[in-house]
């Protein structure tokens, strides 16, 4: 039985879990570093004036997915639907038992499932939930029609994995943006560094802009074994936290250089790999 062998992979948990009916036997580190995640890096633009940075296992959804399925001439299909929307699509996913990957609400937060299956006579729904623990089998939780609804948000992200052919997005061009959003994301940290900030101004900067780095890269960074890249960015995590910790109201972030030189030395990290798989791939 799959189960979450590493903070934060419980959407790759899951996907792990629907590639059985494909008779694909991958866990989630597998799947991460197959689809080369210590390489990616992304950028969001939310709004005009609000910008996302995202990378390790917060990169989410089919264009991600698909650098590991297309492997095997598979693709992830999502929509986005109402709750009444969401229920109709698992009803007939479930007629032809096909999984499906979606989040459920618990106590105001969202966790990932696998969609198992519909039972008519009850009209039961059941799903797996990833554990961290191995076992013989899956934990699952089964809901009436009702109360589904009630466990999902009032739009849904669902996806299911199908057959393909052809490849659209490749990690060649995945990794050309990566290098690109890593550029942005230089110029982005620096300017920031340099204003004055009151505190919850920066504390809602880190979900959207120091978290891809401090966090989740170097996360991924440690699961892959690049031991001086990690301990490179870990100081920094730990300079910028102490810094948050600061009682002033407002104050700037005196660690433009020690990022800058972090955000460089990772660039070179990925550029270096695109080198290697452009020439692979020429030769």
């Amino acid at each position: 039985m799959k189960h979450i062998t590493f903070k934060g992979a419980s959407a790759y948990t899951c996907l792990t879990i629907m590639l059985e009916d494909f008779k694909i036997n991958k866990t989630d580190q597998d799947i991460v570093m197959d689809m080369r995640m210590p390489y990616l890096f992304s950028k969001h633009e939310i709004s005009q004036t609000k910008t996302e940075f995202i990378a390790g296992t917060r990169l989410q959804g089919k264009q991600w997915y698909d650098l590991f399925l297309n492997h095997y001439h598979l693709e992830f299909v999502e929509e986005y639907l109402t709750r009444i929307q969401t229920v109709t699509m698992l009803q007939n996913l479930g007629k032809f038992k096909r999984k499906a990957l979606l989040s459920l609400l618990n106590n105001q937060k969202t966790y990932a499932v696998v969609y198992k299956g519909h039972h008519v006579l009850s009209d039961t729904y059941t799903f797996i939930i990833p554990e961290t623990m191995a076992s013989n089998d899956y934990k699952t939780v089964s809901f009436d029609a009702e109360t589904l609804l009630q466990n999902l948000e009032a739009h849904v992200h669902i996806g299911f994995i199908n057959p393909c052919d052809e490849t659209s997005y490749t990690i060649v061009d995945a990794i050309k943006d990566s290098l690109d959003a890593i550029d942005d994301y230089l110029v982005y940290v620096q300017e920031w560094c340099q204003m004055n900030h009151t505190k919850k101004r920066q504390l809602e900067a880190f979900d959207m802009v120091f978290r891809a780095f401090i966090v989740d890269i170097r996360r991924i960074l440690k699961l892959k074994g690049e031991v001086t890249l990690y301990r490179i960015i870990r100081r920094v995590s730990h300079k910028y936290v102490d810094m948050i910790k600061n009682p002033n109201e407002r104050f700037t972030i005196p660690l433009a250089e020690d990022f800058t030189l972090a955000i460089k030395q990772y660039r070179n990290f990925v550029e270096d790999y695109l080198k290697h798989i452009e020439y692979t791939l020429k030769y």
